[in-house]
């Protein structure tokens, strides 16, 4: 019962995080490719941000409605507590949650603070996957399991505190157009 209750959370959390949530709202990280990122990133920039976003939800909204019959067939797996089900959804969930990684590393970002937050969903991404590899495995060793969610939560923590910044500087930029906009009224 304890096994399926963390498949479950696990489930939830990489499914949904990868699948549906704005980006804004994903709580999970990415690997930067050097080449990926030779030219000049801006910081504090609001435009260069919400640009950048907005590529992020894009990719995301494209990656649910490609992964709609796998996240069904997963979470009636989970809500049926079929371990063999979920064992055979692994690997294709895995190569899913994969290949939404490396599209996002290809994405070519222009600011510092969304790059950092891509790093950071690619890393839990890994981290939520390595998790989840033991859950649907035999016998889970306990300590490595703890190290993981604790990695885990570490993460989801940065990102947060990321996505704060994100929201401040975009939010900055929009009280400040506010009084541009209503003298041009």
């Amino acid at each position: 019962m304890k096994k399926f209750a963390l498949i479950l959370a696990m489930s939830s959390v990489v499914a949904l995080t990868a699948c549906s949530k704005d980006v804004n709202e994903v709580k999970s990280g990415t690997t930067v490719d050097a080449q990926a990122q030779k030219h000049t990133l801006v910081s504090n920039n609001a435009e260069a941000i919400q640009k950048d976003m907005q590529k992020l939800e894009t990719l995301a909204a494209e990656k649910e409605a490609r992964a709609g019959d796998m996240t069904k067939r997963l979470e009636s797996a989970v809500q049926t507590k079929n371990e063999e089900e979920l064992r055979k959804l692994f690997p294709e969930f895995k190569a899913h949650i994969l290949d939404n990684l490396a599209e996002m590393k290809k994405l070519k970002l222009d600011s510092t603070e969304v790059v950092q937050l891509r790093e950071k969903l690619d890393a839990i991404h890994k981290v939520s996957l390595s998790l989840q590899a033991r859950l649907v495995g035999e016998n889970p060793d306990p300590t490595e399991m703890q190290e993981l969610q604790k990695k885990g939560a570490a993460l989801q923590q940065e990102i947060m505190t990321i996505s704060q910044k994100i929201d401040q500087i975009t939010a900055a930029s929009s009280i400040a157009a506010a009084p541009a906009n209503a003298d041009q009224a």
